[in-house]
């Protein structure tokens, strides 16, 4: 969504909002802290949780609220853990606190 939360977050619904108004199922990606594109796959993003909420998390939480349809996990680690196997980021932080 860009280098600023707040837009990024406005701009996110709008997008989830137009993309689905036409029968298409819109996507968030990548779930989360997918900060570089070089070496994705052995990045480790550590993030406290303030910047995370703060920074990183108000588009997805955008998202989310406008009814995204699904979400693509980041290829990066978390805390040493793949994103997609990290089940602190996938069902504490995306589904039961996000919603």
């Amino acid at each position: 969504s860009g280098e600023d939360p707040y837009l990024g977050s406005h701009m996110t619904r709008a997008y989830v909002h137009g993309v689905q108004s036409t029968g298409v199922l819109a996507v968030m990606k990548h779930w989360v802290f997918n900060s570089q594109e070089t070496n994705r796959g052995l990045e480790n993003s550590i993030v406290d949780n303030k910047t995370a909420w703060e920074l990183y998390y108000p588009p997805f939480v955008a998202a989310v609220e406008a009814g995204v349809s699904a979400a693509m996990c980041s290829y990066n680690k978390i805390d040493g853990t793949y994103a997609c196997s990290n089940h602190h980021m996938l069902e504490d932080i995306l589904k039961r606190q996000m919603g």
